[in-house]
Order: structure tokens, then sequence, then C-alpha cells
């Protein structure tokens, strides 16, 4: 899919719009990102402490999210829950009824 919604080669990067901008998320916490060509995205979480007060849980997901660059000529990347370097030979397991 890469190699048909992007063009070869690579874009100088831009000075004027920065990267890594936080923005607030609808739940409260603030989330920034920091693409890496078309298929990779670091995404860094910020929690601040009274959102946790009383024990309250924040869930990120991911894949409810699209990174929208600063800069609007940029492309916005759809994210999902699915880590980089995935080791899928590991199971989980899990004891439902511990005597």
């Amino acid at each position: 899919m890469e190699k048909y919604a992007i063009i070869a080669g690579m874009a100088p990067p831009r000075a004027d719009v920065p990267s890594g901008i936080w923005t607030k998320h609808p739940d409260g916490y603030y989330v920034r990102y920091f693409p890496s060509g078309y298929s990779i995205t670091k995404v860094q979480v910020y929690v601040p402490k009274e959102l946790l007060a009383n024990g309250n849980r924040v869930i990120y997901d991911a894949a409810g999210d699209i990174a929208c660059p600063a800069n609007t000529g940029s492309q916005r990347l759809a994210q999902t829950n699915e880590p980089l370097n995935a080791n899928y030979a590991a199971k989980l397991v899990t004891i439902c009824n511990p005597k």
C-alpha cells in the first residue's frame, strides 16, 4: 500500500513546523507523534497526576486515533495498537478457576 500512496524519495525535513507538538486528547491526557516514514510512528503519552486521582485509570487506544501533523500539507497517519517487532510466539495463560 505504501508504494502506491507515497511518492518515491525522501522529502526534505521542514524547519517551519516543529514535530512532536503536544496536543490534549478529549480524554484529558496529552499525546504527541513522531512519524518515521509511512508505516512507523513513535507515540508519547503524558498523563497528568490529577487525571489519575481517586484510582482513575487511563487506557490509551491508538486504534481510534489519527496522527494529524501541524503542517497541513503533511500526511495524516492512522494509528493501530500493533506493536513494533511483536513476538507472536509468546502466549498469555490465564487460570480461570484458581483453587
